[in-house]
């Protein structure tokens, strides 16, 4: 469906609705003003975020994709804001990293030193 049918469909839907409250005479002049304004934005902002696409990359993997290491290097370096995984408080280990480990062989090298989105 395209941008313009969809705000088409939009505006019928809110014209229905607002003819239906004011022939049951309960809707104000603020709540149509409003779906006038929710309508008029609704319409604008469809045709702003198709405008917005892409067509997409015709480039044959030529970009920077990492090596894989995985299978040799089996560390995982991993920086995290405070407080946002598990710790056991009598250990001060995180046991989800410790399953994981567990369950891959991958070491996990893991500091709580972001404190703001600027790091």
């Amino acid at each position: 469906m395209s941008d313009t049918s969809e705000a088409a469909d939009l505006v019928r839907r809110l014209n229905a609705g607002l003819n239906a409250g004011l022939n049951a005479g309960q809707v104000s002049r603020r709540t149509v003003l409003r779906g006038m304004v929710f309508g008029g934005a609704m319409v604008a902002g469809g045709g702003l975020l198709g405008a917005c696409g892409t067509s997409g990359s015709k480039s044959k993997g030529g970009g920077a994709t990492p090596k894989d290491v995985s299978a040799s290097d089996k560390v995982l370096n991993w920086s995290n804001w405070p407080l946002y995984i598990d710790v056991d408080d009598k250990t001060k280990k995180h046991p989800t990293l410790d399953d994981f480990t567990a369950k891959t062989g991958i070491k996990v090298n893991y500091t709580e030193d972001i404190n703001d989105n600027n790091e």
